[in-house]
């Protein structure tokens, strides 16, 4: 289905990039599609981040009519700022960017262009990551036609796709329509973001182009600054999922489930193969069995077989299951010094 245009709002939370946000504005300013809006959403940033933006805006941008900027009252988080340019905008589709990265001068149109052929619900760009030693791009396979949420869950439990808000373009009454909004408070909001999303019936497509320059472990930035909020957070998202999963009856939508899946499995190498310490580690997994999901039901629901690789979260005694991970992790560590010499 042909269209004449298509409106964009890009929503850009700032805080505490001062010394990366002239770079992303400069992206912005440089994309050659002609009908865009840009949400800046001061989350009370503490830096000199606002003063670059003012001053890139007045003295510097080509497009200074398409910026807007909202400020907090209070500083809010990452969830809130993304929220406030959801209501913000008037795009009749929504990307999301980190003001910390940028995006390639055709970003906009490549994946505006998805939607004028297909008439989807949701594009996903595609994205470089850009990292300390090498920079990582993986191509997708096939992308000039109509993906079903079918095959776009797949990919996900493949490790196809991934699951940061920023690079999709997503259809703004699609969001408002089905209370798609972030979760107030959350570190890796992203995580249970995008199953919500996955949750609903949507057409998508592929854009297979580094439209996104993600900048990996930059000083300062959650990424870099692993803790153990950013564990319980990955703990609260499973919770969060398996409430969606029970409202909305998802139990028998078994793509939608090998998914989930495939996060019970990330988290439990997050949480325990991650170098914290003993003592953190046991916290760590009480907390995890303390939230009372069927994790047993999931796994046979996508027709996993028992193995020692998900023994722990078979064993329905919390102490002997820990203590069964605690010796293969211990083993696991052994196996890897001698190996090394």
């Amino acid at each position: 289905m042909e269209r004449k245009t298509i409106f964009v709002s890009i929503v850009v939370p700032v805080y505490g990039v001062e010394k990366y946000v002239k770079r992303c504005l400069e992206s912005i300013d440089s994309q050659s599609h002609p009908d865009l809006e840009v949400i800046l959403v001061n989350d009370c940033t503490k830096d000199r981040s606002m003063e670059v933006i003012d001053s890139f805006i007045k003295n510097e941008s080509r497009r200074p009519a398409i910026y807007k900027v909202v400020n907090h009252k209070k500083n809010k988080g990452l969830s809130e700022a993304r929220n406030t340019g959801i209501k913000e905008a008037k795009g009749d589709f929504i990307y999301f960017l980190d003001s910390d990265d940028y995006i390639s001068h055709d970003c906009i149109n490549g994946m505006a262009g998805c939607i004028r052929r297909f008439d989807v619900d949701i594009v996903f760009g595609n994205i470089t990551r850009i990292r300390k030693k090498e920079n990582f791009y993986q191509p997708f396979d096939s992308t000039n036609r109509i993906y079903e949420r079918e095959e776009i869950l797949s990919l996900y439990t493949k490790g196809l796709l991934y699951r940061e808000a920023c690079n999709k373009m997503v259809r703004k009454r699609f969001l408002v329509n089905n209370d798609l909004f972030f979760v107030p408070g959350m570190l890796n909001e992203d995580v249970n973001w995008s199953f919500r999303l996955l949750a609903h019936p949507f057409k998508a497509a592929l854009c297979d182009k580094p439209t996104y320059f993600y900048i990996q472990e930059r000083e300062g930035s959650i990424m870099a600054t692993i803790t153990l909020k950013n564990y319980e957070a990955s703990i609260k998202n499973l919770d969060i999922i398996n409430r969606v999963i029970e409202q909305q009856h998802l139990v028998d939508d078994v793509p939608y489930i090998r998914y989930y899946v495939s996060m019970i499995d990330f988290t439990i190498w997050f949480l325990f193969f991650h170098k914290n310490k003993m003592s953190e580690r046991k916290m760590l997994y009480y907390k995890f069995r303390e939230n009372r999901i069927n994790y047993g039901m999931y796994y046979k629901i996508c027709g996993i077989k028992r193995s020692f690789k998900n023994l722990h979260i078979r064993i329905q005694n919390t102490r002997y299951a820990y203590w069964v991970f605690e010796i293969y992790n211990t083993w696991r560590r052994m196996k890897g010094r001698i190996s090394n010499g």
